[in-house]
C-alpha cells in the first residue's frame, strides 16, 4: 500500500522544522505568528524563536554517553535521519545559507500550531513566521517543488494545484493539504476553512485572532516570562466527554485515584483552561503546567493535598548519604476519612465503614479512623542505595533501602497505637518466616525492629530476598520513621533531631531524583545487565560490557530530576525540572 501523499507532504514540512521545537524569547510580546490563528481554536502550541532549540538538542545528543548507545547510533544512522540531513543540505544549497541562519530567519518570529478539537476531523493550522519575507517566499517555492517531486515519485493520483483566494496563491493537494505564503509567514492547514481564516486575518488584521481571547492573554501572564514554548487548551472540550467527566466526578467509582491525585483532578474540574510552558533554566529544561484555581475554590477532598495558608510548609527533603530519591509532601489522610461521604459512593461507603469498625481487632484495640486522626499531614519518603547489612547471607538481587517519615498530630497517641501492633508483628509473621525482635537506643530514641533468622527456609525465599530488609520503627519527637532498613533509620534520627519547622509555603509536594545515584545502584548489578544485553541483542561479552558502561556513564552525566506541586493564591502549578550535570 502506498503512503498517503498528503501526510507525506506534512511530513516533509515537519521534518525540516522539527529541530526547532523549542526556543527562548524575551517576554516583551506574543509572537506575530499568533495573529494569523483564528479565535475559534481551542488548542494552541506556540514555539517562540525555535532556533534556540538546536542548542538544547545538541547539548543532549552530543553527550558521549548518549551517542555511544547502540539504539541512539542506529537512530542517527537510520534512513529517515540520513534523508533529513540530505534535505537540510539541499535547502542550504538552494537558498545559499547554512541551516542555522536559515532557521533563524525562517522561524524567528515564532511557530504556532493550532486546532479546533472536537470536530471530526479536527481542523488544524500551522503558522511558521519568519523575519525575512523574500527568504520565506524562496523557501516556500523550494519546499513546494520537493513536495511536487515526492508526489510524482509516489505516482500519486493527487497533484499539486495552484489556486487563488482573495488574491493570495494557495497550493492545494486534495482536500487535506493547503498552504499559502502570507508575507514573511508560511501557513499550512489540513482544511480549506483553516487556510482561508489565516488569509483573512493576514489581510484584515488580528481583531478576530486568538489574541482577541482574554483567557489566552491571561494564561500567558500566568506563565514564567522567559518561557521557551507554551501550550494552551480549553478544558471544556475534555469535560464534554462523558468518560472524562466521570473521572472527575465525586463521589468517585475509584476513590484511590482522587486520594492520590485529588489536587490535580479538582483543578481540572474547575479551571476553564490548562496552560503549560517549557523554560530554559540554564541547568536544564523545566516544564510547568498551570491551571487557574483560587485557593478558596479548592474542594473538600482536594484540601487534603493543599497546605493551609496559616500553617507551616512541608518538611525539608531528607538526603542521607547515597540518596536516590527523596520526596516531601502534604497529604492529610484524616481529611479523606472525615469527608468520606464526598469520596465514596454509597455502596462502597457502607463497606468501608464496616471494615473500619472491624479494624480494632487487628490493630489491638485501635481503629483506623482514630489512627488517621493521630497522623499528621506532612510525610516524607526517602530511598537510598542498599545499606550495610548485619546478615552474612547476601541476597541475589540487592534492593534499595527506603523509609517513610510521618509527622504526628498527637505523637503520644500515635506511639501507643503503633507500638503494640509493631511488637506483635513478629508473632503473626513467624508462622511463615522466622524473625527475631531487635530493640536499641539511637540518640535517645527507642528503635523497635526485626531481623530475619538466617535459616535454610528464609534463604530459599526468592534467592535470599528477605535479607534485603531489617524493618524497624522509631519515634523522634513528633516524627515517626518506618524503615525497611535499620541502618537507614539510624542515619535519619539525627537529621530529624536537627530540623526546624518550615515557614508557611505554597509548595504541597517536592521530589528529587538523582540519576548519579541510580547509576551507582545499577553498577551493583552490572553483571546481570551485561547478561541481559547479550540475550536481548545477541551481543558479545565485550559489546555488552561497552553498552552497559556507556549507559552507566550517561546516567552519571544526566544529573537529576526535581518535581514540585504548588497551590498558589490564584492557580495550581505542577513543575518538572531536568537538571543536567556540567
Amino acid at each position: 500500500m502506498k503512503p498517503c501523499p498528503v501526510r507525506s507532504c506534512f511530513g516533509v514540512v515537519l521534518l525540516l522544522l522539527s529541530i526547532g521545537s523549542l526556543g527562548a524569547r524575551e517576554p516583551a510580546s506574543l509572537p506575530p505568528a499568533m495573529r494569523l490563528v483564528p479565535k475559534q481554536a481551542n488548542l494552541v502550541l506556540t514555539i517562540e524563536q525555535p532556533q534556540k532549540a538546536v542548542e538544547l538538542v545538541l547539548d543532549l545528543v552530543n553527550r558521549p554517553g548518549l551517542r555511544g548507545l547502540r539504539q541512539v547510533r542506529e537512530a542517527l544512522d537510520s534512513t529517515n535521519a540520513r534523508r533529513f540531513r540530505q534535505l537540510v543540505r539541499y535547502f542550504e544549497r538552494e537558498l545559499g545559507q547554512p541551516w542555522p541562519q536559515l532557521l533563524e530567519q525562517l522561524t524567528g518570529e515564532g511557530i504556532v500550531v493550532a486546532a479546533k478539537v472536537g470536530e471530526e476531523p479536527p481542523p488544524a493550522l500551522m503558522i511558521i513566521h519568519g523575519s525575512n519575507e523574500e527568504l520565506t517566499h524562496r523557501f516556500s517555492e523550494v519546499l513546494f517543488s520537493i513536495i511536487e517531486q515526492e508526489l510524482a515519485r509516489q505516482e500519486s493520483e493527487e497533484a499539486l494545484e495552484r489556486v487563488r483566494h482573495k488574491g493570495v496563491e494557495v497550493l492545494r493537494i486534495g482536500d487535506e493539504f493547503f498552504a499559502a505564503t502570507l508575507g514573511p509567514a508560511l501557513a499550512i492547514s489540513n482544511s480549506e476553512k483553516g487556510i482561508r481564516a489565516a488569509i483573512r486575518l493576514h489581510q484584515h488584521g488580528p481583531r478576530a485572532s486568538i489574541l482577541d481571547r482574554p483567557e489566552v492573554q491571561e494564561a500567558v501572564a500566568m506563565l514564567p516570562e522567559r518561557r521557551l514554548a507554551w501550550f494552551w487548551f480549553d478544558l471544556d472540550v475534555l469535560r464534554a466527554q462523558q468518560d472524562f467527566a466521570n473521572l472527575l466526578e465525586l463521589p468517585s467509582s475509584f476513590p484511590p485515584f482522587h486520594m492520590l491525585f485529588g489536587g490535580l483532578l479538582d483543578a481540572i474540574a474547575d479551571a476553564p483552561y490548562v496552560t503549560a510552558a517549557v523554560c530554559d533554566e540554564g541547568s536544564g529544561p523545566r516544564l510547568t503546567i498551570r491551571l487557574p484555581q483560587p485557593r478558596s475554590d479548592i474542594g473538600p477532598i482536594a484540601r487534603a493535598h493543599a497546605v493551609p495558608p496559616d500553617e507551616h510548609g512541608i518538611a525539608p527533603l531528607l538526603q542521607p548519604p547515597g540518596t536516590l530519591l527523596s520526596s516531601s509532601f502534604y497529604l492529610d489522610w484524616h481529611t479523606f476519612w472525615r469527608e468520606r461521604e464526598h469520596l465514596f459512593p454509597r455502596d462502597q461507603l457502607q463497606e468501608v465503614e464496616k471494615a473500619e469498625k472491624a479494624s480494632g481487632a487487628f490493630l489491638l484495640g485501635n481503629r483506623v479512623g482514630a489512627i488517621l486522626e493521630y497522623v499528621g499531614p506532612r510525610q516524607r519518603i526517602v530511598v537510598t542505595e542498599p545499606q550495610p547489612s548485619p546478615y552474612r547471607t547476601r541476597p541475589q538481587s540487592p534492593i534499595p533501602a527506603f523509609a517513610l517519615v510521618v509527622e504526628a498530630r498527637d505523637a503520644d497517641a500515635l506511639a501507643k497505637a503503633v507500638e503494640r501492633p509493631v511488637r506483635s508483628l513478629g508473632f503473626f509473621v513467624s508462622f511463615n518466616v522466622k524473625m527475631k525482635l531487635v530493640e536499641e537506643d539511637v540518640a535517645g530514641c527507642k528503635l523497635i525492629g526485626y531481623e530475619f533468622v538466617e535459616n535454610d527456609r528464609n534463604r530459599s525465599i526468592e534467592n535470599g530476598l528477605l535479607f534485603n530488609f531489617t524493618p524497624c520503627f522509631v519515634r523522634v519527637g513528633d516524627q515517626f520513621i518506618f524503615s525497611s532498613d535499620r541502618t537507614l533509620a539510624k542515619k535519619l534520627v539525627p537529621l530529624l533531631q536537627k530540623e526546624t519547622k518550615a515557614a508557611p509555603a505554597t509548595v504541597a509536594m517536592q521530589t528529587r531524583l538523582s540519576w548519579a545515584g541510580v547509576s551507582r545502584l545499577l553498577r551493583r548489578q552490572r553483571d546481570q545487565l551485561v547478561t541481559q544485553q547479550m540475550l536481548a541483542n545477541g551481543s558479545t561479552v565485550q559489546e555488552a560490557e561497552q553498552q552497559v558502561n556507556r549507559l552507566l556513564r550517561l546516567l552519571q552525566q544526566l544529573g537529576g530530576v526535581e518535581h514540585s506541586i504548588r497551590h498558589e493564591p490564584d492557580y495550581y502549578a505542577w513543575d518538572l525540572h531536568l537538571r543536567w550535570s556540567r
